[in-house]
């Protein structure tokens, strides 16, 4: 009626315990893949049980995501599983991941009955993807993919020959351009107390125009994040920022530890890269 799911690394010949998730009811099968710089666990679950309401609940398929973009190393890695997506299914005893086709599918299903879905990339492709031939070449010109990634195959086609798949390639982090909150939980940032560090203090993340956070990047003469209070409408004297504004970037991120805005009322927290690369953030702080 009530079940768990662990996930365990091996560490000198012993199982260590690193993530649990209690409370999964009917718990029948579970299957795990990499996809999209993130390990997924796939957890069919068909329980016989009833909840607290007295109703069993139907069959579904859960997909628990463990996102290791944003590490530098694995073992800097804390295993952190987020639900990302409930699908209500018919029935379901067990559920396999496969790749076909350069395509990731999970297949679930039982007694003869079984369905198949599959994932559509986050990636996009941009730029002019009609190029005209010119004495049999056709020649493209500004092409463009958004996420980094070791392995992509573009499909070219024309209305005549039929369809061909290009080589592997890889697509590699852009320079640093912008700046992203990359804090796993920041909503008490933005519902501070006035006097107090901030319960959840921010994480700025230096990216690529790509949205990819730059995790080798350790830039040599150091670089900092500077954060500032700008458009202050407090109750009474102009608000102060207290507590270390200025933190080093290493491998890609800015750590802030104890920022704190003394007086109660509204304002912008800025965090600046460059002066192209900011980050504001509207903050609300009780008093």
């Amino acid at each position: 009626s009530s079940g768990s799911l662990v996930v365990y690394e091996m560490m000198a010949a012993n199982l260590v315990e690193k993530a649990k998730i209690a409370g999964l009811t009917g718990i029948v099968d579970v299957a795990y893949f990499h996809l999209n710089s993130a390990e997924w666990f796939a957890v069919a679950s068909n329980s016989t049980f009833p909840d607290t309401s007295g109703t069993v609940p139907p069959p579904v398929l859960l997909l628990y995501k463990w996102d290791t973009s944003n590490c530098s190393a694995a073992v800097a890695c804390p295993v952190e599983l987020t639900l990302f997506s409930t699908l209500e299914i018919d029935y379901c005893e067990s559920v396999v991941h496969f790749l076909s086709g350069g395509r990731d599918y999970l297949i679930y299903g039982g007694d003869n009955l079984f369905s198949a879905i599959t994932f559509t990339s986050l990636a996009e492709l941009s730029g002019n993807r009609v190029a005209k031939a010119v004495n049999g070449v056709a020649r493209f010109t500004d092409l463009s993919i958004n996420i980094a990634q070791p392995a992509y195959r573009l499909l070219y086609s024309t209305g005549l020959l039929g369809a061909i798949q290009g080589a592997d390639f890889a697509v590699s982090v852009g320079e640093p351009s912008l700046l992203k909150l990359s804090s796993p939980a920041h909503e008490a940032l933005f519902a501070a107390v006035g006097g107090s560090a901030f319960a959840s203090q921010p994480v700025l993340a230096v990216i690529d125009l790509g949205g990819n956070i730059l995790v080798d990047y350790t830039p040599d003469p150091p670089r900092y994040i500077n954060a500032s209070l700008v458009n202050s409408t407090t109750y009474g004297p102009h608000a102060l920022l207290s507590g270390r504004s200025k933190v080093q970037v290493i491998n890609g991120r800015a750590t802030f530890t104890d920022l704190a805005i003394d007086l109660a009322g509204w304002a912008e927290l800025t965090f600046a890269f460059s002066s192209t690369s900011t980050y504001t953030a509207n903050v609300t702080v009780l008093p």
